[in-house]
């Protein structure tokens, strides 16, 4: 389980990479589903 810290260091990274305000819907959303994307893409055909 992830401490608040580890959580907020994670989001403060998510905000310097992506340079994304999180308090933006869309720009949650895009995150979101960029996210799903990617993992899907990287497991690969089942």
């Amino acid at each position: 389980m992830e401490t608040l810290r580890e959580y907020s260091y994670r989001l403060q990274r998510i905000r310097e990479i992506g340079g994304r305000v999180l308090a933006d819907v869309d720009s949650r959303l895009n995150l979101q589903v960029t996210t799903r994307i990617w993992k899907i893409m990287r497991s690969g055909p089942e």
